[in-house]
C-alpha cells in the first residue's frame, strides 16, 4: 500500500469514528445543563425513525458511555402533560444501564441487594408493586450478564471473569470456615455479582470509545500502559472492601489521590511523580508511596502485554493500602521523600 492510501484510509477510519461516536465520554461529563438537552436532541434523532421509534441498529453504534448519557438523561423527559415519555424498563436497548441502575437503587448498607428496604427513583419514593417489578427485571438481567460472564469471551470479560472466581472462592471458603452464614451465603454471592456487573460498567464506561483499550504515556524512556486489566483489579481486588465486609482480602474504602472514575490515565499521573524524584527501569517491579500517613504499593510489570495484542511495554498491575508483612517490610530502611502535603514516595 502506497504513502497516499495509507493516509486516505487513515482520514476515512477517522471519520468513520467521529461519525459514529459523537461525543468523548470527557465531553459529555462536563457538559452543562443547557447543552445537555441539545445534545439529547441529537441524539433522539440519531436513534429515532420518523415515528419516535428506536432504532436498534443506530444504538450498536453508540459507545458505552454515550448509551450511559442517554438513557441516564432519557428516564427525565416528561410530555406537556408531565407525564414520562419513556419508560426505560421496556426498552431492551437500555437493558444495560438498566442493571446499573438498579444497582444503585438497591444496594443496601448490610451488603445486599435489599428489595424491601425503602428506596427511591430520582423523582419520588417506589411504591411496593414496582419493587416487585424492579426485583423480577433485576434477577433477568443479572443472570443473562452471569451467563456471559461464565463463557468469559470478549476483552472485558475475559479480565473480570478469573477476578469473579478468585473472589466466589474466598466467599466459599468463608462459608466452609463458618465466618458467614449459609443463610447469608447467597445474598452475599448476588451483591458480589452486582458488584462485578458495576466495575465491569464502569471500565467498559471509560474504554470503549479507545481503539487501544489502554492509556498509555513514556516515563523515564518506558511506554508505560494502564489497561482493562489495571482497571478492573484495581477496583475488585482492592476498592470494594464491603464485598466481604472487611474479611477475605479487600482492604480499602477510598481513593486517595486517585481518582477512581478516570483510574487508568490517573494512576499514570503518580507514576509521572514518582519518576520525577527516583529512576525507574525495566526491572522495576513496585513502587512505594505514604498517602496521607498509610503505605501504599503500585505493582507494575515490564513484557509482553497479552491485552495489547503482545505489546511490549510496562504495565500497571495494581496498587492498594499495604497490611501485610510482606508489603510492610518493602518500606524498611527507605528514603520518604515529600511530593505534597498528601503524598510522599518511598525509594
Amino acid at each position: 500500500m502506497t504513502t497516499n492510501c495509507m493516509f486516505c484510509w487513515f482520514v476515512i477510519c477517522f471519520y468513520l469514528l467521529l461519525y459514529i461516536m459523537l461525543y468523548t465520554r470527557q465531553e459529555l461529563s462536563r457538559m452543562s445543563f443547557d447543552d445537555g438537552v441539545k445534545v439529547m436532541q441529537r441524539y433522539l434523532k440519531k436513534v429515532s425513525d420518523h415515528q419516535g421509534e428506536f432504532r436498534e441498529s443506530e444504538f450498536r453504534n453508540l459507545k458505552w458511555h454515550e448509551k450511559d448519557f442517554f438513557f441516564s438523561k432519557l428516564q427525565f423527559l416528561k410530555n406537556g402533560k408531565g407525564q414520562k415519555c419513556y419508560d426505560i424498563y421496556t426498552i431492551s436497548e437500555a437493558r444495560d444501564y438498566v442493571l446499573y441502575k438498579l444497582i444503585l437503587i438497591y444496594v443496601s448498607d448490610n451488603n445486599t441487594i435489599d428489595f424491601r428496604k425503602q428506596a427511591k427513583d430520582y423523582d419520588c419514593e417506589i411504591e411496593e408493586k414496582i419493587k416487585k417489578q424492579h426485583e423480577q427485571i433485576f434477577y433477568r438481567l443479572l443472570n443473562d450478564w452471569m451467563s456471559g460472564l461464565k463463557k468469559g469471551k470478549g476483552q472485558y470479560l475475559m479480565v473480570i471473569k478469573p477476578l469473579y472466581e478468585e473472589k466466589l472462592k474466598e466467599l466459599q471458603d468463608l462459608k466452609r470456615q463458618r465466618k458467614i452464614y449459609p443463610l447469608t451465603f447467597i445474598p452475599r454471592v448476588n451483591y458480589m455479582r452486582s458488584v462485578f456487573y458495576h466495575v465491569y460498567y464502569h471500565v467498559r464506561k471509560y474504554f470503549d470509545e479507545m481503539q487501544i483499550k489502554a492509556e498509555s504515556c513514556v516515563i523515564s524512556g518506558i511506554t508505560f500502559y494502564s489497561d482493562i486489566y489495571t482497571y478492573a483489579h484495581i477496583l475488585t481486588r482492592h476498592y470494594y472492601p464491603n464485598m466481604n465486609c472487611g474479611v477475605g482480602g479487600s482492604l480499602n474504602e477510598d481513593m486517595p489521590v486517585i481518582d477512581v472514575w478516570n483510574m487508568p490515565s490517573s494512576v499514570l499521573e503518580l507514576i509521572k511523580l514518582y519518576a520525577e524524584k527516583r529512576s525507574i527501569n525495566k526491572s522495576t517491579e513496585y513502587l512505594l508511596f505514604i498517602v496521607d500517613n498509610k503505605k501504599y504499593i503500585l505493582w507494575i510489570r515490564y513484557g509482553k502485554i497479552a491485552l495489547l495484542r503482545n505489546q511490549e511495554g510496562m504495565e500497571v498491575r495494581t496498587f492498594y493500602h499495604c497490611e501485610q508483612p510482606r508489603d510492610l517490610e518493602k518500606f524498611e530502611k527507605k528514603m520518604v521523600i515529600k511530593i505534597n502535603e498528601h503524598l510522599s514516595i518511598v525509594a
